[in-house]
């Protein structure tokens, strides 16, 4: 098939376009489903991925590998009628092309990306197609998967980076509101019991002047743990009390009051305001009333953060639904500058106590540095704030595990698509090659040994750090015992300790070990906690629960140590008895360990995580090596495979070499000593074919011979009889029999040159002849037929030489072509394709393809017969004699013939070669 001029340069141009935009497309398809939805597609992160993240991860293989496909079509189907400058041109364009419109829609590092992906999957496709040759096998497939998973991950990385950036900015305006949702839930809760402490009024009441009791009373009692990062201030604000600041005596009240309505924005239900200083720090103000007959003041509770990282954390089952949507900010550390210092900060990242970095752009919003393996976005709230909010930046082998974690997943997707689509069509077939088997045996003991690995290394660090929660939690209960049995040895009862003081020395306690206590009656009521809103929020019973006072109360266990639960989370829990000096039971101590859960759910997570990576990158690079030793395994056997599937009686059989002594050495061994002994036996078949070919000619001769003397004789005879006769047309018959008869010697004579012809096929004159030449005199004889064009590739091909008999080379051509043109009828535009191509450096192939109605199926098997011919006229001999002579050549001819389409001859002639 020619491709017209113009069709080629408007393909070349319109084809890596085309395929641009399908790469737009796929592209365009990820970033939705990374910035428009809340998809995890982290591979490294695995233990994050869902159901909808496996649906992504389909979608994006499936488009992915559609373009593979579709490139695998063309290549296919058109890549013989293009040269290999115009696969470079149409590689160049289309990344041309990708770089243009994804710079203009996306961004330089992904037009770049683009461009190169185009340019990769074109130039793996032409030398696939054009030099390979070879199937398009699973390792193939896998080779394609690696390269999508790279591109994949690398799309990810950056559009998540893009998002991360819009979710930074979105934390640092939540910042700028400066305000602690966690801490203003808890004020709620405050506010409740401070209103119902007559111990809070009573203090107040006293005269002004006496702030630090009620601050250390309202320290210990109720701004403890959680608001341990907050410095309070209390003020007494009388009738008329005038009190100095920053230099000026102002009125108590209308300070506050001013304050209160400037900058104070009410938390509902409560007395406590939310003062927005917009000074980087998270500043509350509550105020509360008190009066008796005599005395009427007001408390004024001012808390402003102070610098710290992080304080005993909260249990998030005590913080509700209302503050998920800040759990999406976690991963992020933030730090808040004043006048270029740092006032605030919290998370990993240790931030500088001066602005870190040198240039400060106050005229652009936001600002992003990378430093300390860090990507810090700044955001310039004022000429004096600053605000930076952090993340880590992967790192390779990160980058390495995801792509190790897409290829899998990947390849377990295509294995199961490809599953699905052969069920559908009813050609999957369960067969383990001997390949197969060995890529089965490398890869499964590998990820066995892995798997029994994996598996003892996690119920290793399970154990060693239940053993260290154990000892942790049985040393904090032993300080807390003995802290407590030193307060309260000479006693009789808990009952005769205040509760507000047992309160304030749990929560100091609870401080210093990092705990929290409860203590329970002997009967096993609560007392006190040291975290009173579990109970207040009724998520934990005051009873002592059942199995541990049976174990601690009945039993008389000194120490009883279980695993407790509120809702879904589980924790450890300790049990133990205070005693005073005389041995008697004066409460019983309990140790909620739940603050180290999160610890134990991340390092065992990590492990797995590691565990995991670790696996996947041995899954990835065994079956990498399992793919290359199967095939350099079994490369001889499917050598020779081929080399028996194309065994054959007529033609020279090649041997194999092969150079170590081994199974397969021995196996190649006897496979040529049967090519030897198969060329031995062909011969001798080919003499007995030959003998009685020769019988079946002297048979078919006697026949060709036999039919014109028939009539000859008849003549002869009619002839004898007329001029016995006397007949007195005697004269003209005699012309006529004179003329038969001669027509009927020509026909004999004809036959006698045909058996002559045949009979020499078997007499050859060998000699280096240019088959270059034989071929281009056989066109030329047969170029000026009206209704035919032949094409021929023969000027774009050196010349090349067989060793044949050069008349008879001709001879062969020729008969091809005749058969050829005369197969075309005359209404039919003819086209006769005529092409030679090298096979290596030891044989060269003839193609002769017209376009012809095809010969008949059941016609097929008796082609190369003597005698047997398809046309009204003509002996038959034709292609049994080119058929001879082309094995008399050490060649092979064979046929390929499809009704309405045309008729392919194919012959294969050794090149020639001094040594021969």
């Amino acid at each position: 098939m020619r491709i017209n001029k113009t069709y080629r340069l408007g393909f070349l141009i319109l084809f890596p376009i085309l395929c641009s935009f399908y790469f737009l497309f796929s592209c365009f398809i990820i970033k939705s489903l990374i910035i428009n939805s809340n998809i995890p597609l982290e591979a490294d992160k695995i233990l994050d991925l869902n159901l909808f993240s496996i649906l992504a991860y389909v979608i994006i293989l499936l488009i992915f590998y559609s373009y593979a496909i579709l490139l695998h079509g063309f290549f296919k189907g058109l890549a013989k009628h293009y040269k290999a400058k115009e696969f470079f041109k149409i590689s160049a364009i289309s990344f041309a092309f990708s770089l243009l419109v994804f710079l203009l829609l996306d961004s330089l590092l992904i037009a770049l990306m683009a461009g190169l992906m185009n340019v990769i999957i074109f130039i793996f496709f032409f030398y696939f197609h054009i030099y390979s040759k070879s199937k398009f096998t699973i390792s193939v497939k896998f080779f394609l998967i690696l390269l999508f998973a790279f591109f994949s991950e690398q799309l990810i990385h950056i559009y998540i980076f893009k998002k991360n950036t819009e979710i930074k900015k979105l934390y640092t305006l939540s910042l700028t509101n400066e305000q602690d949702p966690i801490a203003e839930i808890l004020l709620s809760d405050i506010e409740r019991s401070m209103k119902k402490d007559n111990q809070l009024t009573d203090l107040m009441l006293q005269p002004i002047g006496q702030e630090g009791k009620i601050n250390s009373f309202l320290v210990k009692k109720y701004f403890s743990v959680f608001f341990k990062k907050y410095n309070l201030e209390t003020t007494i604000c009388g009738s008329n009390r005038m009190f100095s600041t920053q230099n000026s005596i102002k009125n108590c009240e209308n300070y506050f009051q001013s304050k209160q309505l400037i900058k104070g924005i009410k938390i509902p239900k409560t007395n406590f305001f939310f003062l927005n200083n917009q000074n980087g720090e998270i500043s509350y103000f509550g105020v509360f009333s008190v009066k008796n007959d005599t005395t009427e003041n007001r408390l004024y509770i001012e808390l402003t953060s102070k610098l710290v990282n992080q304080v005993l954390g909260y249990p998030e089952l005590l913080l509700g639904n209302s503050l998920i949507s800040y759990k999406k900010f976690d991963k992020f550390s933030y730090g808040i500058y004043k006048q270029d210092q740092l006032v605030s900060r919290k998370g990993e990242y240790s931030y500088n106590l001066v602005f870190p970095f040198p240039v400060r752009n106050i005229n652009q919003e936001f600002e992003t540095h990378k430093q300390d393996s860090f990507n810090h976005l700044v955001y310039n709230l004022d000429s004096n704030t600053a605000i930076i909010i952090s993340e880590k930046s992967p790192t390779i082998y990160a980058h390495l595990i995801s792509v190790a974690y897409l290829s899998l997943i990947f390849f377990l997707i295509l294995v199961f698509i490809e599953f699905l689509n052969s069920l559908h069509r009813g050609t999957w077939r369960f067969s383990i090659t001997f390949r197969h088997k060995i890529q089965f045996v490398i890869i499964g003991l590998l990820l066995t040994s892995m798997l029994l690995i994996g598996v003892i290394i996690i119920i290793l660090n399970i154990n060693q750090f239940k053993k260290w929660q154990n000892t942790q939690l049985d040393d904090k209960l032993q300080s807390v015992l003995v802290e407590l049995e030193n307060r309260f040895a000479n006693i009789e009862s808990i009952d005769q300790i205040n509760n507000d003081y047992l309160n304030y020395l749990l929560v100091d306690l609870s401080n210093i070990y990092l705990s929290d206590i409860n203590i329970y009656s002997p009967t096993g009521f609560l007392k006190t906690s040291s975290r009173k809103e579990i109970f207040d929020h009724g998520l934990c019973g005051e009873q002592m629960p059942l199995k541990a006072f049976e174990r601690v109360a009945l039993k008389k266990k000194p120490k009883f140590v279980y695993e407790e639960s509120i809702g879904e989370l589980s924790y450890l829990s300790a049990y133990t008895v205070l005693t005073n000096k005389n041995n008697k039971t004066l409460a019983y101590i309990n140790l909620p360990y739940f603050s180290k859960q999160d610890v134990f759910t991340e390092q065992i997570s990590s492990v797995i995580i590691t565990i995991l990576n670790i696996f996947v990158i041995l899954i990835v690079i065994s079956t990498i090596v399992a793919v290359f030793v199967a095939n350099l395994v079994t490369k001889p056997l499917d050598l020779l495979r081929d080399k028996l599937s194309n065994l054959t009686l007529y033609g020279k059989n090649e041997k194999l070499e092969w150079r170590t002594k081994d199974e397969i050495g021995s196996l190649l061994k006897n496979y040529n000593r049967m090519v030897d002994e198969l060329e031995m036996s062909a011969k001798r078949l080919a003499e007995s074919e030959r003998e009685v070919a020769w019988r079946e000619m002297a048979r078919q001769i006697a026949h060709e011979i036999k039919n014109p003397l028939t009539p000859m004789k008849l003549n002869i005879q009619f002839l004898n009889r007329s001029w016995n006769n006397k007949d007195a047309d005697f004269g003209e018959r005699l012309k006529k029999t004179t003329e038969s008869i001669i027509e009927q010697i020509d026909v004999l004579a004809k036959t006698a040159d045909e058996f002559s012809n045949f009979a020499k096929t078997n007499f050859s004159v060998l000699e280096k002849t240019s088959l270059t030449a034989a071929l281009q005199n056989s066109i030329t004889l047969f170029s000026d037929i009206p209704h035919i064009e032949i094409t021929h590739n023969l000027h774009s091909q050196e010349e090349l030489f067989v060793c044949a008999d050069k008349e008879k080379l001709l001879r062969i051509f020729s008969n091809i072509l005749k058969n050829a043109t005369q197969a075309i009828p005359e209404s039919k535009n003819g086209e006769i394709q005529v092409a030679i191509q090298k096979h290596k450096t030891t044989s060269v192939e003839i193609i002769i393809k017209d376009n012809g109605p095809g010969i008949p199926e059941h016609l097929k098997e008796r082609l190369f017969e003597p005698y047997f011919t398809t046309k009204t006229s003509g002996s038959g001999l034709g292609l049994s004699i080119s058929k001879n002579i082309i094995e008399s050549f050490n060649g092979t001819i064979r046929f390929e013939s499809e009704s309405y389409i045309g008729t392919k001859f194919i012959i294969v002639l050794p090149l020639y070669s001094e040594t021969v």
